[in-house]
């Protein structure tokens, strides 16, 4: 393969990429940049080679045929089933409509970067979910030349689209009183509702944490409760697991104790401690719309998630001098980096930072003395 550079009357240049098989031409093409020119060219070799030395056991598939088999063998065997619905949603949604029917093989960074302009072009999409999309592309075509079916991985030259950090919300402690004070007095009775805000306020554990809760994970005598189910969105039941897939532990506060020793001996026999009139599990997202929504337009305060009751614990946590360290087991992040976000937070940080180098020079300034030159 060669690349010819010509000069037309105008004296703007072309480029023309001429293929060669056993000194006859077989393809050429041409092009008005170099850029597209040697990309082509690339491609063409890539091709080439794969003919070379997969003509006899590479095996061609559509990108959908190719996503099926990921999904058999790959995704439903080592992912949550909230993640395999979330590859679900993303290739239909994202993939399917620009390259589902094109042979897998035959996927090349152009195709990709058309989605990606595509994809840039709806208005709805931030450029985090398209990066997700760009990731799921990424695991499936690698699933694909694991599998035989490819060669090359058309993502290995897309680029990631830049991301700007949120910063999380939360409650001041004003705010986080106010709620809890009207709350209590609202629910004196039926204390669920209650108890759901408080669990997430005081222990920073996540709502689907909350409402998969059962009493054979609480102990009153020691104030300890051991975090190990959640609620799977998905297959809307609970899950033997957490998000993290780890076994963790949380301090009971004192006005937690009360709350769950009084309702233990209203329901000594109850098996979630936030139940429904069936005594089966709280429905989260029932309670989200119908009894979250009302409340907090009754008490007149900032909207936040209720998932940002976790950012409000974590944030008091270090504002009251609790350890990076400590919050990372009590919220059970795999990584500290996360947990470094609430780092600003802590008082004086900034200041304790700045000290952290000691030259050994400490002193009052010093006013300069005039020296008298006689002259």
């Amino acid at each position: 393969m060669s690349i010819e550079r010509r000069v037309k009357n105008n004296r703007r240049c072309s480029y023309r990429v001429i293929i060669k098989s056993h000194g006859i031409v077989v393809s050429s093409a041409s092009f008005s940049r170099l850029v597209d020119a040697e990309k082509w060219e690339a491609e063409q070799k890539h091709k080439k080679t794969q003919q070379k030395y997969f003509h006899n056991e590479i095996r061609e598939c559509t990108v959908t045929e190719l996503f099926n088999l990921w999904l058999e063998g790959h995704a439903k065997l080592n992912k949550a089933p909230s993640s395999v619905l979330r590859d679900r949603q993303i290739f239909r949604d994202h993939v399917a409509p620009f390259i589902a029917n094109m042979k897998s093989h035959l996927v090349t960074p152009d195709h990709i970067e058309h989605l990606k302009k595509s994809l840039l072009n709806r208005k709805n999409l931030t450029h985090k979910s398209i990066n997700n999309a760009f990731q799921f592309i990424k695991a499936l075509f690698n699933f694909g030349i694991k599998r035989r079916y490819l060669m090359f991985n058309p993502m290995k030259t897309i680029s990631m689209l830049p991301v700007t950090e949120q910063d999380f919300d939360y409650w001041s402690f004003e705010e986080t009183k106010t709620f809890l004070t009207y709350v209590s007095a609202k629910y004196s009775q039926s204390r669920t509702p209650y108890l759901l805000y408080l669990l997430c306020i005081r222990t920073g554990m996540r709502v689907g944490e909350v409402v998969s809760l059962k009493w054979d994970c609480v102990d009153l005598h020691n104030r300890i409760i051991t975090v190990k189910r959640t609620f799977d969105n998905a297959l809307q039941n609970i899950k033997e697991t957490t998000k993290g897939k780890k076994i963790r532990r949380v301090g009971i506060s004192a006005d937690l104790l009360y709350e769950l020793t009084e309702l233990k001996r209203q329901k000594p026999n109850s098996v979630y401690i936030l139940e429904n009139n069936n005594g089966n599990f709280l429905d989260y997202n029932n309670f989200r719309d119908r009894v979250y929504a009302k409340d907090i337009k009754e008490v007149g305060i900032r909207r936040i998630r209720i998932h940002d009751f976790r950012h409000t614990f974590a944030s008091h946590y270090v504002m009251s001098g609790g350890t990076i360290y400590d919050l990372q087991q009590l919220l059970g992040h795999s990584d500290v980096k996360t947990t470094m976000r609430y780092t600003h937070l802590s008082p004086n940080h900034l200041v304790k930072t700045a000290d952290i180098i000691d030259y050994g020079v400490f002193a009052e300034p010093v006013k300069p003395t005039l020296k008298v030159v006689n002259s």
